[in-house]
């Protein structure tokens, strides 16, 4: 709980919150439990494989009009 805590007052004040701030918390949250099922695996990664394909959805495959510096509206696309 108190790591949980320690966790919490360290990413609340932020002001640019990123799932990158999570990683390490995670990671050893998770080195504290016992291994997971197969299932679980599984479910995870098809988990993250969703949502993987939907950062490459938006990130890769949408534009938007971007209004240059002579008024002329360019092609662009969202950055990660």
């Amino acid at each position: 709980m108190l790591f949980g805590g320690i966790t919490f007052l360290s990413l609340v004040p932020t002001p640019l919150l990123e799932p990158r701030y999570f990683i390490v918390p995670y990671l050893v949250m998770r080195l504290h439990f016992p291994p997971p099922s197969r299932a679980r695996l599984v479910a995870e990664a098809v988990a993250y494989l969703a949502i993987l394909a939907v950062t490459v959805e938006v990130f890769v495959r949408r534009t938007f009009l971007w209004e240059g510096e002579e008024g002329e509206g360019l092609v662009a696309r969202f950055m990660w």
